[in-house]
């Protein structure tokens, strides 16, 4: 047999098992959970919306008023907060956004 035949027998053999030693590589991927909660409406209001979830809970969005305004909130730790009334209106919500978590 040729150099050449070894050669091509060599990668066809390296090809062949590569497959599986990438596989065995990759990490394992741990299960994702999930836990759905209703973040409830400013008083009176009827309809809330999440946009933004950060990393340390801080959730950010709109809510009606009891007057159907909307207004941008903050939920945090079971609690509700107007931003709207702090800060001027809807767009409060993406202002929370842009601070460090």
């Amino acid at each position: 047999m040729t150099s050449r035949g070894l050669v091509i027998i060599g990668l066809v053999a390296m090809l062949a098992s590569a497959p599986e030693t990438l596989a065995a590589q990759q990490p394992t991927a741990k299960a994702v959970r999930y836990k759905i909660t209703d973040l409830g409406t400013l008083p009176s209001g009827n309809f809330s919306q999440a946009t933004f979830v950060a990393d340390n809970r801080l959730v950010t969005g709109i809510s009606t008023t009891s007057e159907g305004t909307q207004h941008a909130v903050a939920w945090y730790r079971g609690s509700i907060f107007d931003l709207g009334s702090l800060l001027g209106g809807r767009t409060a919500g993406h202002l929370v956004r842009m601070l460090p978590a």
